[in-house]
Order: structure tokens, then sequence, then C-alpha cells
């Protein structure tokens, strides 16, 4: 088994796959997603996802 640290920090992930969903999604359907996110929006969602990512980096080494 992994290490416990490591397997909750991949719960995260989970976020990734929602913004990529979400995205995939609101483009098929825009009448349903009329959510209109700004640069800075997805900016920050991003720059979240990659702090997720660094840290999952940092903690397996």
């Amino acid at each position: 088994m992994g290490s416990v640290t490591l397997v909750n920090s991949m719960v995260s992930l989970q976020y990734v796959f929602v913004l990529i969903l979400v995205a995939i999604a609101a483009k098929k359907h825009p009448k349903v997603f009329e959510e209109k996110l700004l640069f800075w929006d997805w900016a920050q969602k991003v720059a979240a996802i990659l702090i997720i990512a660094i840290g999952m980096f940092l903690i397996s080494k």
C-alpha cells in the first residue's frame, strides 16, 4: 500500500477531473452551464490545481 499522505493528496485530484468535465460539458451545453468565468477565475482554478500537483510531487519524493 501507499503512503497515507500520498493517498489523501490523490483525493484532491478529483477537482482536476471535475474541472475538465465541467469545461467539456459547458462547451457542449452552454445553456445549462450559463456561468461566465473570466480569465482570472480560470487562472485561480489552474493555479490551485498546480499547487496540489506540486504538493503531491513533493510528498512523493
